[in-house]
């Protein structure tokens, strides 16, 4: 094995991007639930509202411990990969990035406008850190001769930059829309969107993931 902190780094990630699937999953079903309480309570169905409000709270909390949890297991696995590859530093210093962001997102919670400028940075940071995870994994890949990898790649980063620029423009239609009581739903459905770009980012990534760390097993 020729690059055996790289292998069991891209393991790591791979494992901690099963794991923010699942919570992503959880944050969808909460979006909706979300949006569901919100119309409820338009309407004055205060029951209906309640229930969805629990089950808000109930998925929030299941889907943010698997997010942090994920996350935890990430920076792990990029921190013993850039033992093998320098572009995982870079990885890490994003992801370090995109922890400040939300750190300072969640102390001006209150503020929806701040709070959604810092989403987008974040969100950048976060495609920033991919980005760099794969240009290394690339890197790797041709030291191994194994173009199909570099190939899978390249297809890889299109895919993820054009989601995350989808991610990116619901964000700011969603900080757009927090100004507007009268268009909460249209908020609500923007984040719902989000929500589901952000899962269909997680399985393009998952899979090359795993046909990369199956490479290093060489």
């Amino acid at each position: 094995m020729m690059f055996p902190n790289a292998h069991e780094g891209v393991k790591k990630i791979y494992k901690s991007q099963i794991l923010a699937l699942i919570g992503a999953a959880l944050l969808v079903l909460a979006a909706i639930f979300a949006a569901i309480m919100t119309a409820a309570t338009l309407k004055g169905n205060m029951g209906l509202a309640g229930g969805m409000g629990i089950a808000l709270v109930l998925f929030s909390i299941g889907g943010a411990v698997l997010m942090v949890i994920g996350l935890i297991l990430y920076i792990i696995g990029i921190n013993r990969a850039k033992a093998d590859e320098p572009s995982f530093t870079k990885a890490l210093i994003c992801v370090i990035v995109s922890l400040v962001c939300a750190v300072i997102g969640a102390i001006f919670s209150s503020n929806a406008v701040v709070k959604n400028i810092l989403q987008i940075v974040q969100n950048l940071a976060n495609l920033a850190a991919t980005v760099f995870i794969i240009l290394g994994i690339q890197q790797l890949a041709k030291q191994l001769n194994r173009e199909d990898i570099v190939n899978h790649g390249k297809t890889t980063l299109y895919i993820l930059v054009a989601i995350y620029a989808a991610i990116i423009v619901a964000s700011l239609l969603a900080a757009i829309f927090a100004k507007n009581t009268a268009v909460m739903m249209a908020a609500g459905i923007i984040t719902i969107i989000a929500s589901i770009l952000s899962i269909v980012q997680y399985i393009v990534y998952l899979v090359y993931l795993k046909r990369s760390a199956k490479m290093l097993e060489a």
